[in-house]
C-alpha cells in the first residue's frame, strides 16, 4: 500500500522528539507550569565517551510552536547540531501565563530547561517576534552561552513600531484590545494571520517551506537541493507545512492573543529590551567586563523586503548595534549584518542557505573549541568510511539475515573486526529461495518491494537485473458460494476497501492519541462502509457483507486478521511511498549483492546457535556469547538480529543480566505475524485466456469466506493467490502463489508438521486448495494441464530460528507502539548490546526487507560513532555506488 506524503508528514511529526514535556516548578510569582518543547537534530550518545553535539535554542515568531523545529531537525541531523524549540506560553502544550510575565518567566525557563537536558551551553537563534525573547535571554541568561564562542542570530528582527514608519503596523497598534483578543480565532478560521499586525506565524511556516518571495525557477532549484542534499521531496515539504498547521491548531493557540499585544506594545513588558538603545548600552557594559578573546558574536540577517519593519526599522536596528557597540576590533561584541536578496520578512527564515550557514557556523565554532572535526550525519553514505583513529574493536553479530549482513558491511568498511554467528547452514535468514521442478526460483520469505522511491532494495534489484512487476490490484473475486463476481462489482467493492485502507492510514496517523487501543481496522471499515453503501440502496446489506469479506483479505498484507489489526497504530504498518512491487526474479541476486563484501571479510560461523548473551552492566568490560557447543567467546559489542518472535520466546533465558523491564515489555508488546506461502505449479496456466476468450484472471484472485469446503475449511478462511504466469516473460511460470495467515496458517503448518514425507505434504496441499483453483476458468478435472506438478509450502511457524512466525505487526490492545519500537531500536549501547531487524526499522519500513537492511545500517553507523569514528559521505550500499542514499526518517515521493 503506497504511503501518501500527507501521512508521511504526519508520521514524521509524531516522533517522540517533537513531543517532550517538563514542569517548571511553582514560585512565588507563578504556579507550576507545563512546558512543551521539541528536542531534535543530532542527539547525544549515551556512551559517556563521545563529544555532545552543539545545541541551538530556536525562538520562532509569534506562533512559536515546538513543531517549528521540523526543518532545522532535518538540517541538524546532517550538520550535527541539536535543536531545541519551545512552545510559547499558551501555545501547544505550554501553560498560558499573564501578559506581564511572559518574558520574565521565559528567562526563568531557559536555564531550567537546559539543566533538565544536561546541556551546558547553547547558541541562540530567533526569527521575527522571537527577537524579544532572544534579547532577554542574551542579557539574563548570558552564562548559558558558550564561554569561549558565544553566538546569537536574529533573523528578520522585530522592531518597535514607532521606529519603523510602517503605516500598517502603526494602524495595527490602534486596533481595539477586543480585536487583539481574537487573533487565535482568526488564525484558526483563516489558516493565516489577519495582517501585518500579528507578524509572522503560519505564513512563516509556509514561506519556510516554499519561500513565497522566490521565483518559480528559484523555488524549483531549492526543492531540487532539498531532495539531492537531504533526501526530501517538494511534496513531502509541502505536506509537512500542512501537517504543522493542522497539528498546531489541534492544540492551544490562546497565547497568540497576548503575543500580538506584546509585539505591538499593547500591554506587557519587553523587560530588558524595552528600549533597544538602552538595552545595547547595558549589554555592552556587561560584555566589556568579559574576556576580550571570547567576544560575543551577533549575526543580524535582514530580508530584502521587510514589510514589518521597513527601511527605517532596519536602519534603526543597525545603528543600535553597529554604530554604538558593534566595532569588530574594539567593541564589546562582534556584529555582522547581512541582507538576503529576494526574501521578505518570512521567507528569509526559510532560505536554506541561511539555515545551513547558521548551523555550519555553530559546528565550526564548536569544533574549534573542542579541537575535533565536526561530525556529519551517521546515515549519509557514498564512497569510503573514515575513522578518526584506528579501531581494534571486535563486534559479534547474531544472525546473518539482511540486517546482520548490512551491519557487518558498515563495520568492516570502518576497520572493525566482525564475527557473525548464524544458526542455519546458510545466510539470509528469512530471505530464502528454493527451486521448483520447472526450474524457476521462488521466494520462501519476502516477495514484495514496498515502494521504490529511495528504496535501497528496489535499487539493488534494479542494479542486479532482478525482475520486478507491478501487479494489478484489481482481483478476480469469487463470492462465498464460489461464483465469480462481475468485474465491475469486484472493482467497486475493492475500491471501497482500498479507499478505506488509505483513509484508515490517514486517520490513524492524525488521530492516534484519540483512538482507543481496543479499536481494530475492521471496526473502522464497519463504521465507514455503511456511509458508502447506505440502507437506501438496493441489496445494501448483501453488498456491505461482500465488502467486509474483501476487507478480511487485508490480513495477507499484515500477517494477521483484520479484526486484530490495531487501528491506533495502523500508521506503523504503512510503508515507503509508491506502489507495491512483486519481486518476480526473487531476492536471490539482491541477497548475493548484500552478502558479497561480508563473505569476503567477516568471520562467519554457520550452524552455530547462540544460547545466551552475557552483556556488561557498565561501560567497561566485554560481552560474552555462550554457544550451543559449550564454548564462550568475548566481544566488545554484540548486535542481535534475531527475529522478534525469537526474542519473545527467549528473552528471559538468553540475556544475562535480564533485560531491563522497559525493553522486555517492548519486545512483548509488538505482535509477531504468521504469514505463510503455498506455491502450486501446473504444466501450463490453464486459467489464462484461450482461443479468443476475454482475460479473466491476471494478477490477484480471491475466494471470499468460502462455504463450500466444510470438511477442511469449516472456519471459512478467505483465500488469496497471485498468478505468477502474468509476470514478465522471463520470470513468468504457470504457478499460483497462495498466502495464508492467522488461524489458517497455524492449522496448516501444524498439519504439515505431522507429515514428514514430501508426498504426504503435497497431498494435503492439493486436497486443501483444490476447491479454490478448480473454480478458475478452463479447469477440467480430467485434463493434465489442470493437475499440479509441484507443491511447496513454507513452515515459518514451525521454524524456531525464525521465531515461529513471519514479521512484526501491531494488534489491538497496543498502547505505546511507537515507544516500544523506539526502545528496541535504542537497545543498550552503553552495555554493548544492540538490536537490529525489521522490528527496529524506521517507521516507514517496519516489517519489510527494506526495514531490515536499514536497521542494520543504522546500528552499524551508531557503533562506528561510539568508537570515535564518523561515516562521512561514506560507505557504498552493497557496492552499488550509483544507488541513492536512503534517509532514515524523511520520506520522498
Amino acid at each position: 500500500m503506497a504511503q501518501t506524503t500527507a501521512t508521511a508528514a504526519s508520521r514524521y511529526l509524531k516522533q517522540p522528539g517533537f513531543h517532550q514535556n517538563l514542569t517548571l516548578p511553582a514560585t512565588a510569582d507563578h504556579d507550576a507550569l507545563d512546558i512543551g518543547y521539541s528536542d531534535l537534530g543530532r542527539q547525544p550518545t549515551d556512551d559517556g565517551q563521545s563529544t555532545a553535539p552543539p545545541a541551538l535554542l530556536f525562538m520562532p515568531g509569534m506562533f512559536a510552536s515546538r513543531l517549528h523545529g521540523a526543518l532545522m531537525d532535518i538540517i541538524g541531523q546532517r550538520k550535527g547540531v541539536r535543536v531545541l524549540t519551545v512552545d510559547r506560553f499558551g501555545i501547544g502544550n505550554t501553560t498560558n501565563v499573564p501578559l506581564a510575565k511572559r518574558i520574565s518567566i521565559w528567562t526563568e525557563l531557559v536555564p531550567f530547561l537546559l539543566q533538565h537536558l544536561d546541556i551546558s551551553h547553547v547558541s541562540l537563534v530567533s526569527h521575527s517576534a522571537g527577537t524579544l525573547y532572544l534579547l532577554n535571554t542574551l542579557y539574563t541568561c548570558r552564562d548559558n552561552l558558550s564561554p569561549t564562542r558565544p553566538y546569537a542570530v536574529l533573523m528578520a528582527p522585530w522592531v518597535d513600531v514607532k521606529h519603523t514608519g510602517v503605516t500598517s503596523m502603526q494602524a495595527a497598534q490602534l486596533l481595539p484590545d477586543v480585536a487583539l483578543g481574537f487573533v487565535d480565532a482568526f488564525s484558526r478560521s483563516l489558516g493565516t494571520f489577519i495582517g501585518p499586525a500579528v507578524g509572522s506565524s503560519m505564513s512563516f511556516m509556509e514561506n519556510w517551506l516554499t519561500g513565497s518571495a522566490e521565483s518559480d525557477p528559484a523555488l524549483d532549484e531549492k526543492y531540487l537541493y532539498w531532495r539531492e542534499e537531504y533526501g526530501v521531496s517538494a511534496e513531502f515539504l509541502n505536506s509537512l507545512m500542512d501537517a504543522i498547521v493542522q497539528d498546531g491548531f489541534r492544540e492551544s493557540t490562546i497565547g497568540l492573543n497576548d503575543e500580538a499585544r506584546l509585539c505591538l506594545k499593547r500591554g506587557g513588558s519587553w523587560c530588558e529590551c524595552d528600549d533597544y538603545t538602552e538595552y545595547f548600552d547595558k549589554l555592552a557594559a556587561r560584555e566589556a567586563s568579559r574576556d576580550p578573546n571570547s567576544k560575543l558574536h551577533i549575526n543580524i540577517i535582514f530580508a530584502e523586503q521587510d514589510a514589518m519593519i521597513g527601511p527605517r526599522g532596519k536602519q534603526y536596528m543597525e545603528s543600535c548595534w553597529v554604530q554604538h557597540h558593534g566595532n569588530t576590533q574594539h567593541g564589546p561584541f562582534r556584529v555582522e549584518t547581512t541582507t538576503v536578496e529576494g526574501t521578505d520578512h518570512d521567507s528569509v527564515a526559510g532560505k536554506i542557505s541561511v539555515l545551513e550557514g547558521i548551523l555550519d557556523y555553530i559546528v565550526a565554532e564548536t569544533a574549534q573549541t573542542n579541537s575535533l572535526p565536526p561530525s556529519p550525519s551517521p546515515l549519509c553514505f557514498s564512497s569510503a568510511a573514515a575513522m578518526t583513529s584506528k579501531t581494534t574493536a571486535h563486534i559479534a553479530i547474531v544472525g546473518a539475515g539482511l540486517s546482520g549482513l548490512r551491519c557487518a558491511d558498515v563495520l568492516l568498511r570502518c576497520g572493525f573486526r566482525v564475527s557473525i554467528f548464524e544458526g542455519r547452514d546458510r545466510i539470509g535468514g528469512r530471505v530464502h529461495q528454493t527451486r521448483l521442478n520447472n526450474g524457476h526460483w521462488i521466494d520462501m520469505g519476502p516477495n514484495w518491494i514496498h515502494g521504490k522511491t529511495d528504496n535501497i532494495i528496489f535499487h539493488l534489484a534494479t542494479a542486479t537485473g532482478t525482475g520486478i512487476n507491478d501487479i494489478d490490484e484489481v482481483s478476480c473475486v469469487f463470492d462465498e458460494t464460489g461464483v465469480k463476481l462481475d468485474a465491475a462489482d469486484s472493482l467497486k467493492y475493492e475500491t471501497i476497501m482500498w479507499d478505506g485502507v488509505k483513509d484508515a492510514f490517514a486517520y490513524s496517523a492524525t488521530s492516534e492519541r484519540e483512538i482507543h487501543p481496543s479499536k481494530s481496522l475492521m471496526d473502522f471499515f464497519k463504521q465507514r462502509v455503511p456511509l458508502q453503501i447506505p440502507d437506501s440502496l438496493p441489496n445494501a446489506e448483501a453488498e456491505r457483507k461482500t465488502v467486509y469479506q474483501i476487507c478480511e483479505t487485508w490480513g495477507c498484507f499484515v500477517g494477521s486478521p483484520v479484526a486484530k489489526q490495531s487501528l491506533k497504530y495502523f500508521w506503523l504498518e504503512e510503508c515507503i511511498d509508491d506502489e507495491n512491487l512483486f519481486c518476480a526474479g526473487t531476492y536471490r541476486k539482491v541477497l548475493e549483492q548484500v552478502a558479497k563484501p561480508v563473505l569476503d571479510k567477516a568471520d562467519i560461523s554457520l550452524n552455530t546457535i547462540v544460547k545466551s548473551i552475557a552483556y556488561r552492566e557498565g561501560a567497561e568490560g566485554k560481552v560474552a556469547l555462550d554457544l550451543h557447543n559449550g564454548t564462550r567467546e568475548e566481544f566488545d559489542d554484540v548486535v542481535v538480529t534475531a527475529p522478534l518472535g525469537w526474542l519473545q520466546k527467549n528473552k528471559t533465558k538468553a540475556f544475562d543480566p535480564p533485560l531491563p523491564a522497559s525493553l522486555a515489555a517492548a519486545i512483548d508488546a509488538i505482535s509477531y505475524g504468521c504469514l505463510e506461502k503455498v506455491y502450486i505449479s501446473f504444466p501450463e496456466a490453464f486459467w489464462r485466456a484461450k482461443h479468443g476468450q476475454a482475460e479473466v484472471v491476471k494478477g490477484f484472485m480471491q475466494w471470499l469466506a468460502p462455504n463450500y469446503d466444510p470438511e477442511l475449511n469449516a472456519s471459512r478462511w478467505p483465500q488469496e493467490a497471485v498468478d505468477l504466469s502474468s509476470l514478465n516473460a522471463s520470470d513468468a511460470h504457470p504457478t499460483l502463489l497462495f498466502y495464508t495467515y492467522g488461524e489458517q496458517s497455524r492449522w496448516f503448518t501444524s498439519e504439515l508438521a505431522k507429515r514428514p514425507a514430501e508426498k504426504d505434504k503435497t497431498d494435503l496441499i492439493i486436497e486443501f486448495f483444490k476447491p479454490y483453483y478448480s473454480r478458475l476458468p478452463n479447469y477440467k478435472a480430467d485434463e493434465a494441464a489442470c493437475q499440479p506438478v509441484d507443491c511447496v509450502a513454507t513452515e515459518w511457524l514451525n521454524d524456531d530460528l525464525a521465531g515461529n512466525g513471519s514479521y512484526g505487526n501491531f494488534q489491538v490492545g497496543l498502547e505505546k507502539g511507537d515507544e516500544h519500537i523506539g526502545a528496541m531500536r535504542q537497545g543498550l549501547p552503553q552495555q554493548g548490546l544492540w538490536f537490529a531487524g525489521e522490528h527496529t526499522a524506521p517507521y516507514v519500513a517496519l516489517g519489510t526487507s527494506t526495514g531490515a537492511y536499514m536497521s542494520g545500517e543504522t546500528v552499524g553507523a551508531r557503533i562506528v560513532e561510539r568508537y570515535g569514528g564518523h561515516i562521512s559521505p561514506a560507505i557504498p550500499r552493497a557496492d552499488t555506488s550509483t544507488l541513492p542514499n536512503l534517509g532514515n526518517r524523511f520520506p520522498t515521493s
